[in-house]
């Protein structure tokens, strides 16, 4: 036992508390750093789902692009000069795009404003994808960049010391943290090459210092001669001691944790196996790894009979493995490498190391029998021939029998995302030799593993598969494993979690019908950071799964990418992986189906498909996977991930559905593809209308009518293509402003002259393919002008408005909708357009809303008046003097229109060689302007008659307001008020009555609802029209009427004076130039 007096505590790992031997870097019970340091960033450069390099990020600013000024440059042509800024404020990297042509993404999403990243966010800029992680504290440690050995270029120079408030730099590794100086000759670690060679130091700081002169890197051996003969023998005393006491503490407790049994008795803590040799700050044990080489090859037909080969081993391999192809082969194999001699020192290796193989795999399992040479072997299950796990398998009958993966060859050229990473899977016998650290003298442990008889472990209890190795980690439930290097900073919570992850999961595929997932064949996941995203990998059976992916497992997007990938797992047991990938239709169904899988077992991943795939491209700028063709699958095609939609909106009893669920089940029990079919593929083109009812957020009529319908399915925002009509925050005199979530050559922004921009879409859509648009008023901004979405004909369609119901379009006309504002007409128009049976292109253009025609006051009811006459003191009737704007206007749309006089103002103009009155001495003078605004549309009607210039009668105007059809006509009287109501009805009679009218009517109104009738050719059937206002018509007249007396009577005058105001309700019509002409009036 150890004594508190006869040494110092041991230190204490500050993660998870667990005592620890002085001089290590890593808690031998949780892999955390001992010494934590700060968070260093760097930036993952992935191309075709590859990390192709990692970039430190040491300065506060980086620019990214094409251009050779920039801090971090991509040779990639989509790609502008000047495309990516990532900021460092403190806290966070912030990302920025340029003004790059192409756009960024983040996450999948348009990258619109300068936006905080968090570790594991991904850029897209062209092809290549940018991911931002941490480096490990370990490796921040083991593997620091070398210091430059030229002077650094300008753009990363440190900033002079003139500089004003120089930016402080993201964390980097300190001075100290080194491991070796470039000046000392110390050669790097053997992760060296995880950092680029060239980075500098932050700016504002001078480059890291060496060590002191004369200081040296390694403690100083003492010489022998500076001991006493007392000292060196009080020291021998307590060496002796010190091993005694050792050897006794060894023979009571164990050597370390059971890595099978169940969980460890309170307080005890595993410590690492004894470090024989120097241990430096900066010193870290190379990775421990084996290369295979064949030395004995074994056809074994698919018979369901063993086949022995001259080691002893056998292989039983079911009838229907195979596919296609000669036969399965068991290949054993000799090891070399650190990782086998580590194996050798402490294990007897009774078996080659075996591997089961085939020309393309094999479906489901063989059994694979190993030659046991007593009750202590045990299977080892050897993973990219490094990481290492015991199976919990006992001998029986003296053979270790295991149920093994048929894995290919090879991997195909071009291999589909669920079999793209390779890897290989071998199964070994070990047994400990005798006091070895694996099975220490007279003990019954084989590295921790209780070798009593066997007993069940419940699924709950989670143990360590292995301790033995200073390499890796392993833990386990007995069925999944997880394992990961001690340099990946993963907590053993977090493995844990995995494991209960995988259970719960397995548990519910098992439910809902799937065999595979009712086996109790082994799993193993992997945590390696270098992999862009979660995998599986058909090569070796193995899912791997990234550090930030395994830290969230418990959150719902890392339970359901973990999902996916065991539903691969599932259909590798039933299907031959890498025949698939060599089939495009194949890999769409396997795909496709895995995400149906996810959305059996849980609803909500619907909604996270459609919202994560569904502003996806596939293989070129702006082309949604929605567009792309179904039914095919290639290497860069995660967009496709989106039609797991269409797939399940078909998939339902009803005989209008493709296939069931139970029909899906199914096939994928079977290992069959029923979409190779056909009149499977016809019928999911027949069903495209139902589809897009489905992606306009109502349930279909025919097929799947109980999917469901999801917030993100309901309000359309986050998928397909969004165009969002808004005014600029950033600018307050830019008052209309057009952003899109694509870009081109899809959707292009034009600006006509004098005119406001507009966005050109032109959306190719392959054959049962779909594209799903949709233009919202305001978004994240206040609403601006109102626009129309104008549609070519040529392509079938369905259209929603609002909340109301789809409407279907077969394509024979153009299709205009809108008005599209957030209040004078509807918020959003969303749009899904069909490629039925042929590749089709969607042609539309989104443009401010055209209202140039004629334009017709209509007066509504009055609302007050105050509009006196001085002949009696009297109110008029005002619904007569409200019939006067209308008559001016009618009389004006026969001589002339509105156009556009400004980006949103619109002015009466006559139509050339045409005048106000045909009478030439008639000066009256008209002004009718209409404005477009943000909120409503604002008009103003005013008439100004000037007085005559000399004595006598001005019948001009009067003949004008005489022209319009419908006023009625009056017949000579005597009484002076019938002269206004002739005025105020427009009646005139030449020769009968004599009338002299001066002064103005003004007409102005504000409307606040516009719509699109869509017609204009015909009287009440208008192009637009615009209601829900008021009207104010301002009257201040001058009437000198003259009537001629009956016989011989002179002939009276009498002047009147009008004057007033009458508010009341109002309708503009507006129709097409030229519908209201002079013949019109019939007079």
């Amino acid at each position: 036992m150890r004594h508190a007096s006869d040494s110092q505590p041991l230190p204490i790992c500050p993660f998870c508390g667990a005592p620890h031997r002085p001089g290590i870097h890593v808690c031998p019970q949780c892999g955390r750093p001992l010494h934590p340091s700060s968070h260093i960033f760097e930036l993952l450069v992935i191309r075709e789902n590859t990390i192709t390099a990692h970039i430190p990020l040491p300065t506060a600013v980086i620019a990214i692009g094409r251009a050779t000024d920039n801090t971090i440059l991509l040779d990639d042509p989509k790609i502008s000069r000047h495309h990516l800024r990532l900021t460092w404020n403190g806290a966070a990297f912030v990302a920025e795009d340029v003004g790059s042509s192409g756009g960024t993404l983040l996450n999948g999403v348009s990258l619109r404003a300068p936006t905080a990243l968090r570790p594991g966010d991904t850029l897209t800029l062209g092809d290549t994808m940018l991911r931002l992680g941490i480096v490990s504290e370990v490796e921040a440690v083991l593997a620091p960049p070398v210091l430059p050995a030229a002077p650094l270029p300008p753009s990363l120079a440190a900033p002079s010391a003139h500089a004003s408030g120089p930016m402080s730099a993201p964390p980097y590794p300190p001075p100290s943290a080194w491991p070796y100086s470039s000046a000392t000759g110390q050669e790097p670690s053997a992760f060296a090459q995880s950092y680029s060679p060239h980075a500098p130091p932050p700016p504002g700081m001078a480059p890291y210092p060496l060590p002191p002169s004369g200081v040296s890197q390694m403690p100083t051996p003492l010489s022998r001669h500076s001991l006493s003969p007392g000292l060196l023998a009080i020291a021998a005393i307590a060496v002796v001691f010190v091993v005694v006491g050792g050897i006794a503490a060894a023979l009571l407790f164990g050597f370390g944790r059971s890595a099978i049994s169940s969980a460890p008795p309170a307080n005890s803590t595993p410590l690492p196996p004894a470090n024989l040799g120097p241990t430096t700050p900066t010193a870290t044990p190379a990775p421990l790894t084996m290369t295979i080489a064949p030395i004995e090859q074994t056809t074994v037909a698919a018979d369901g009979q063993p086949h022995i080969d001259s080691h002893g081993a056998s292989l039983t391999v079911p009838g229907d493995a195979l596919e296609e192809g000669s036969g399965i082969e068991l290949m054993a194999s000799a090891a070399q490498g650190s990782l086998a001699d580590a194996l050798n020192q402490a294990f007897a290796i009774e078996t080659p190391f075996y591997s089961v193989v085939a020309e393309h795999d094999g479906r489901g399992r063989a059994t694979l029998a190993l030659p046991a040479a007593g009750p202590d072997s045990r299977v080892a299950v050897v993973i990219d021939n490094e990481y290492l796990a015991l199976l919990d398998l006992q001998p029986t009958d003296g053979m270790l029998r295991i149920d093994t993966l048929i894995a290919p060859k090879t991997l195909p050229d071009a291999p589909a995302p669920g079999i793209a990473r390779d890897g290989t899977i071998h199964y070994v016998v070990l047994r400990p030799k005798p006091g070895s650290a694996a099975s220490p003298a007279e003990t019954h442990n084989l590295l921790g593993l209780n070798l009593a008889p066997r007993r069940a472990y419940a699924a709950d209890v989670y143990r360590e598969c292995l301790e033995w190795t200073t390499n890796t980690r392993c833990r386990t439930n007995g069925r999944v494993h997880v394992m990961w290097r001690l340099t990946v900073p993963l907590q053993t919570a977090d493995a844990d979690a995995i494991i209960s992850q995988v259970d719960v999961l397995m548990k519910a595929y098992a439910g809902r019908g799937f065999t595979a997932a009712a086996s109790s064949a082994s799993i193993f996941v992997i945590v390696d950071p270098s992999v862009a995203g979660p995998v599986y990998s058909a090569k070796n059976g193995i899912i791997y799964l990234p550090m930030d992916s395994a830290s969230s497992i418990s959150t719902n997007e890392g339970r359901r990418d973990l999902a996916h990938e065991l539903f691969h797992w599932i259909q590798d047991e039933e299907y031959v992986m890498t025949l698939s990938a060599l089939s495009g239709a194949r890999t769409w169904w396997l795909e496709t189906t895995a995400e149906n899988g996810v959305f059996l077992i849980d609803d909500s991943a619907l909604e996270f498909n459609l919202q994560h795939y569904g502003q996806t491209t596939v293989d070129r700028p702006a082309f949604l996977g929605f567009q792309a063709a179904p039914f095919t699958w290639s290497r860069s095609d995660e967009a496709r991930y989106i039609h797991a939609q269409l797939l399940r909106v078909n998939m339902c009893d009803s005989d209008a559905c493709a296939i069931s669920e139970q029909g899906m089940i199914r096939a994928i029990n079977d290992g069959t593809y029923p979409l190779n079919d056909a009149a499977f593929q016809a019928n999911i083109r027949a069903n495209l209308d139902d589809y897009a009812r489905y992606l306009l957020g109502v349930a279909p009529e025919r097929t799947n009518t109980t999917i469901s319908l999801h917030n993100v399915v309901r309000t359309g925002d986050t998928f397909g293509d969004v165009i969002w009509v808004k005014q600029n925050i950033l600018s307050a005199a830019q008052e209309f402003f057009l952003e899109s979530s694509s870009g081109e050559p899809q959707i292009r922004q034009e600006t006509p002259k004098d005119r406001p921009p507009e966005y050109i879409i032109n959306a190719p859509i392959e054959r049962a393919g779909v594209y799903p648009l949709q233009v919202v008023s305001g978004g994240t901004g206040r609403p601006t002008w109102p626009v129309m979405l104008i549609i070519e004909p040529g392509i079938e369609l369905l259209y929603r408005l609002d909340d109301e119901p789809v409407v279907h379009h077969p394509g024979d006309a153009q299709l205009v909708l809108g008005p599209i504002h957030a209040t004078m007409g509807y918020r959003k128009v969303r749009v899904v357009a069909l490629g039925r049976d042929e590749t089709n292109t969607f042609k539309a253009a989104v443009r401010l809303v055209d209202l140039q025609g004629d334009w017709l006051l209509i007066p509504g009811d009055v609302r007050s008046n105050s509009v006196v006459c001085s002949s009696d003191n009297t109110s008029v009737d005002p619904a007569k003097l409200t019939q006067l704007s209308a008559a001016l206007s009618e009389g004006m749309a026969q001589r002339g229109s509105y156009t556009w006089q400004g980006l949103n103002e619109l002015a009466f103009a006559l139509d050339p060689g045409m005048t106000l009155t045909d009478d030439p001495d008639d000066h009256s003078q008209i002004e009718a302007i209409g404005l477009i605004g943000p909120d409503n549309i604002q008009g103003m009607l005013r008439l100004v008659v000037p007085p005559p210039e000399t004595g006598g009668m001005q019948p001009g105007v009067l003949l004008l307001v005489a022209m319009p059809s419908g006023i009625l006509a009056w017949r000579t009287r005597r009484r002076v008020l019938m002269a206004l109501t002739i005025l105020i009805l427009g009646a005139f009679l030449a020769g009968c009555v004599g009338v002299s009218v001066h002064g103005s009517v003004d007409t102005r109104y504000i409307l606040g609802k516009l719509e699109y009738v869509g017609k204009g050719d015909t009287l009440g059937e208008p192009l637009w029209r615009i209601s829900k206002g008021a009207a104010t018509t301002d009257v201040d007249l001058t009437i000198t009427v003259a009537t001629q007396m009956i016989g011989d009577e002179q002939p009276q005058e009498q002047t009147t004076q009008c004057k007033g105001r009458v508010v009341h309700d109002i309708t503009v019509e507006i129709y097409k130039d030229g519908v209201i002409s002079l013949q019109d009036d019939g007079e």
